[in-house]
């Protein structure tokens, strides 16, 4: 089977999407090594290259239009899909070309619905594509997948659409906890005690609601003591 993905999630690890889809493509690569693994990226460079350490995996650069991803997506990325002959697509980037041959199917994942919570946080043309797009794709694909339970309610909500899978974030191999005399080490070369700070991991969007967050925190702060 030949089984291509978008892989410009892959080019530079800096974010929740594009570890997600390393962990679980690293892991389908060596579960599947009968099948080929096509990945479509504008550039072969950065962190995509992890995986031409495998013979089953043909990493195909299409620098057409690349500067303009949905666009890329369903014109130079949908032209390779029918040219190789793909028999199943992953698609990384709650998108999926809608042109391509009727021999392949497709996945789509979703991870959220920010352009139409908060279009203000996402690219002009980026936003009006997935507004004007997501509800064919999401119709026209084979298998739809979320990351979470609520990205499933969500999406049961505002399309009237359910999943077919939900596939949880996988944690990072190399995450351990660290002993308590260096997480206090850690604390006071930055002020801070132990069980007396908040700790949130995202990026800097007003999507996230971290000023919700903080309003909470110190809410709780006012209710319990830190030591408890």
């Amino acid at each position: 089977m030949k089984i291509g993905l978008d892989a410009t999630p892959l080019i530079s690890l800096n974010g929740g999407i594009g570890f997600y889809i390393f962990y679980l493509l690293d892991e389908l690569i060596a579960l599947s090594p009968q099948d080929q693994f096509i990945l479509y990226t504008p550039t072969e460079s950065g962190d995509v290259a992890y995986f031409k350490k495998y013979e089953n995996v043909q990493i195909r650069v299409i620098s057409f239009l690349k500067s303009c991803h949905s666009l890329w997506g369903q014109t130079s990325l949908s032209f390779f899909c029918y040219y190789d002959r793909i028999d199943l697509f992953w698609g990384t980037t709650q998108s999926i070309p809608l042109c391509y041959g009727k021999r392949m199917k497709t996945v789509s994942i979703l991870y959220d619905f920010v352009y139409l919570l908060y279009p203000e946080t996402v690219a002009t043309i980026k936003c009006l594509f997935q507004r004007l797009l997501t509800r064919r794709m999401l119709n026209q694909a084979d298998c739809r997948m979320t990351i979470s339970l609520a990205t499933q309610a969500q999406l049961l909500k505002r399309y009237g659409i359910n999943c077919d899978l939900v596939i949880t974030p996988p944690c990072k191999p190399q995450m351990q906890q660290k002993p308590l005399d260096q997480v206090e080490s850690f604390l006071q070369t930055r002020g801070l005690q132990y069980k007396s700070y908040l700790v949130t991991v995202g990026t800097l969007e007003p999507r996230k609601n971290l000023s919700l967050l903080v309003e909470k925190y110190l809410t709780l702060l006012e209710k319990h003591s830190p030591d408890k």
